[in-house]
């Protein structure tokens, strides 16, 4: 495995980690029935939600820097073997 696999892997597991948290918080604002605590757990669970977002944006572009480079490392290494 790559550096760079293990490292999407581990920003996988980081953003399910904090996926889970998103739902933890948003059932603790429901059983908080509302006012400063549920507020407080509401505003986390959307904090967790935009930290999740902005490491599966990360993901992605780490996907796509490599698939575009997937078939310039191909030609390069068909040309160096003939």
């Amino acid at each position: 495995m790559s550096d760079r696999d293990h490292d999407i892997s581990t920003l996988n597991s980081l953003i399910a980690t904090t996926l889970d948290s998103v739902q933890g918080y948003e059932e603790a604002a429901k059983d908080a029935e509302g006012g400063r605590f549920g507020s407080l757990f509401l505003a986390r669970a959307n904090e967790r939600r935009q930290v999740a977002s902005n490491l599966q944006s990360e993901v992605r572009g780490w996907a796509v820097s490599r698939a575009k480079a997937a078939p310039r490392l191909a030609a390069r290494t068909a040309s160096s073997s003939t």
